[in-house]
């Protein structure tokens, strides 16, 4: 599978569900997206491809306040 490039405008700043993908460690397996929202996928998902963009534009985000 071919990847396209993670679009700029993802990148603008972390949001909640990029914050709760990277406490949890980008790990599929944990997320709860996949069970809430059919069309999402682990197979699929590109939010560690995003989490890494993000870390690599901003840094780490601070994490207090986000439920796992």
């Amino acid at each position: 599978m071919i990847l396209t490039p993670i679009q700029e405008e993802c990148l603008r700043h972390w949001t909640e569900s990029a914050k709760y993908c990277c406490k949890i460690g980008c790990n599929c397996g944990r997320c709860v997206y996949p069970r809430t929202l059919e069309t999402i996928r682990p197979d699929t998902c590109r939010m560690k491809a995003v989490v890494l963009g993000l870390t690599r534009k901003f840094g780490k985000p601070n994490l207090d306040g986000v439920e796992v």
